[in-house]
């Protein structure tokens, strides 16, 4: 339907500067008019899925936004988080946005332009402002694209702000963006990035300085390096940190114990015990070289990782902790398609559910799945919703509610194979129907999702009313004065 021919990439070669340029201008509004068309689709669907839903659904916590977000992150491999964002910019250039729609579908804006335009216009409630907005945003946006994040930001703002004030969006707090955010960012190493008040970013920054001040001068890191090593202290609220200068009239002493961390690495025997060159895996991080495994293997406790196979189903509803153990690191994250989220972070699942033919508690028939998902996988069931089957080797087969099929792999699989051995024959059975007591059993929200965005964006058009207001009330004050200069 939406097929297009593109030129092999050996072309390109032969191709003049000038041909050159004119390529990349045209893949680029060629890359537009294809993401506006993928919104379009996204948009319609999500109409429909709305006008299909049960009311009812709209308290569940896995409502029908978390269920149709899951099925987007399934159908384009991304997370439910990006989904829902994609969801939002569909929705607004569907029913709010039509004309800035058609500009995204000739490719003469691109996604940044169109993100910045649905989120700075969320305030607008009256439907023939936003239609305002709407046309002048479309005539103009295309000749902003050059223009900076800021820059488009405040032209958007200045039009919204001609036709509907109160609908400018809020300026943000500085305090509005504290985080701290640490994750993985070269193998074996992770990063920490963060935004603090200054006041608490002093107070850690002075204490990184005070931990590394009590080692001797003799230590051969660097200040960086101490300083890094110092955030570990820190966590294990030790008053010092251990010198490692080696000297044995060092001043530095070593520090008390206080290790209530643990930290599972995944390695072959052949790299912990030999020098096999094959990297390890710190669970909810990332790979990490051999000789780093080597290293942690000095002060590590060394436990096998047993591969139940030809086991028997265990009694009961709930795992024993071995079993729940290798189903962790076999899977490393929630088994749901584009889902991201740490095993540590997941539920245990029975697929087949415990209790039916086939529901064992057996490690064929349990995987991870964060709550969300183990949500959308217990109650959105049945003829027009999803299943999944569960392969020997732990692969696990998903059917969306339009019929489209999905496989995911173990985590733990891809980074060592022998993890998808095969612990069972799967069992086929009938997909389920949806629960009979769904709507008792499903965790509720205090009020509907739109409900929550409703007032959300009413209460940032109350606020501006408020500051507008004190506003023209202090510039009224100023004018009515006798003009005379204050005194000194």
């Amino acid at each position: 339907m939406f097929d297009v021919e593109l030129p092999e990439t050996s072309a390109i070669t032969a191709l003049g500067d000038v041909q050159l340029v004119d390529a990349i201008l045209a893949t680029s509004k060629l890359d537009s008019a294809i993401q506006a068309r993928r919104l379009s689709a996204i948009g319609e669907l999500w109409d429909r899925r709305k006008r299909e839903a049960d009311t009812e659904c709209e308290f569940f916590l896995m409502d029908t936004m978390e269920a149709f977000a899951g099925e987007i992150a399934a159908a384009v491999e991304i997370t439910s988080t990006r989904a829902r964002g994609l969801i939002r910019l569909g929705e607004a250039l569907r029913d709010r946005l039509p004309k800035v729609a058609a500009v995204f579908v000739k490719g003469d804006i691109d996604p940044a332009m169109v993100s910045a335009i649905v989120h700075r216009t969320e305030l607008i409630e009256d439907q023939a402002q936003i239609a305002k907005v709407d046309a002048v945003l479309a005539k103009r946006s295309p000749q902003w694209t050059k223009y900076s994040r800021r820059k488009i930001a405040e032209y958007i703002d200045s039009w919204v702000g001609r036709f509907d004030p109160e609908g400018v969006r809020e300026p943000r707090k500085p305090t509005d963006d504290r985080y701290l955010d640490i994750r993985a960012s070269s193998e074996g190493m992770a990063g920490i990035w963060g935004n603090l008040h200054v006041q608490d970013a002093i107070v850690f920054d002075d204490r990184l300085n005070q931990l590394a001040a009590t080692v001797c001068l003799n230590d051969p890191r660097t200040k960086a390096q101490l300083r890094a090593d110092a955030v570990i202290a820190l966590a294990e609220r030790q008053q010092r940190m251990a010198c490692t200068c080696g000297a044995e009239d060092c001043s530095g002493g070593p520090p008390a114990p206080a290790r209530d961390v643990v930290i599972h690495v995944l390695a072959e025997s052949s790299t912990v015990h030999g020098d096999h060159a094959a990297p390890g895996y710190v669970t909810g991080f990332g790979p990490i070289a051999a000789d780093s495994v080597r290293e942690l293997k000095k002060r590590a406790r060394i436990k096998p990782v047993v591969i139940p196979t030809d086991v028997p189903a265990e009694k009961g509803y709930r795992p024993s902790r071995a079993l729940a153990e290798f189903v962790r690191l076999r899977d490393l994250f929630c088994r749901f398609p584009g889902c991201d989220c740490p095993a540590a972070q997941c539920d245990i699942d029975h697929t087949i559910p415990y209790g039916q033919v086939g529901g064992l508690t057996h490690p064929s028939n349990l995987k991870c799945e964060c709550r969300g998902h183990h949500l959308l996988k217990t109650f959105f069931v049945g003829a027009n919703g999803w299943s999944d089957r569960q392969l020997g080797d732990g692969t696990v087969i998903w059917t969306s509610p339009t019929g489209h099929g999905y496989a995911t792999k173990p985590g733990g699989s891809l980074y060592f194979p022998v993890l998808s051995t095969p612990t069972g024959d799967p069992v086929i059975i009938t997909p389920p129907e949806p629960h009979p007591m769904r709507n008792v059993m499903m965790p509720k929200r205090q009020r509907p999702r739109a409900e929550d965005t409703a007032s959300r964006l009413a209460s940032e058009r109350q606020r501006n009313a408020e500051r507008l207001a004190l506003e023209r009330l202090r510039t009224a004050q100023r004018n009515a004065g006798d003009g005379e200069p204050p005194p000194f």
